[in-house]
């Protein structure tokens, strides 16, 4: 499971999800006569498989192989393309910021000109996601709006870090008119 040491997250090795951690995988067995004619023969079909078409052979069996995934090893370390663990979820820090037009209440954090140019809305960070719903976020308290973005957990490290392994700072949900986006800022 990744650690995070200062804001550098460090990748360790984990069971390796195919064969999660037996090291061995069970696999088909293609039917011999894949892809090849079944027109011509006796009853129109394969003997193995009984396909009637050469695009619709099947597998006729299962084995046990060593697992190809890990070479047999039983676990992988982890890179930036696997799903966060829940200790990194529970690291990051979550920042509420609403468009000029929605603005309801002086206590919430509100986007104007001047931090359309900086890291919070527009060309930095990476975007992660969003969601349109049509206004129903705009009504919303600041924690509603995070609990509604914590509760959806899949996402991978290559959205929340840079090319150094540094976790982001934030993660900036703006709420805008029809939904919100949620992006990592550095």
């Amino acid at each position: 499971m990744a650690q995070v040491m200062g804001d550098k997250v460090i990748f360790e090795e984990v069971p390796c999800w195919n064969c999660k951690g037996a090291k061995i995988t069970e696999r088909g067995i293609l039917c011999p006569e894949w892809n090849h004619k079944v027109r011509g023969r006796l009853g129109g079909h394969c003997p193995h498989c009984g396909s009637k078409s050469r695009y619709q052979h099947q597998v006729v069996g299962r084995e046990t192989v060593e697992c190809y995934y890990c070479s047999g090893t039983g676990k992988q370390t982890e890179t930036c393309n696997h799903r966060i663990t829940e200790n990194i979820y529970s690291s990051l820090t979550y920042k509420v910021y609403r468009e000029k037009d929605n603005m309801s209440s002086g206590s919430r954090k509100v986007i104007d000109d001047a931090m359309m140019g900086k890291n919070v809305y527009g060309g930095m960070g990476n975007c992660i996601g969003g969601c349109t719903d049509y206004g129903a976020s705009v009504n919303k308290t600041d924690k509603e709006v995070i609990d509604s973005v914590d509760k959806i957990h899949n996402w991978n490290y290559l959205q929340i870090m840079d090319e150094d392994n540094m976790l982001c700072r934030e993660i900036s949900i703006v709420v805008g008119k029809y939904g919100y986006t949620v992006r990592a800022i550095f």
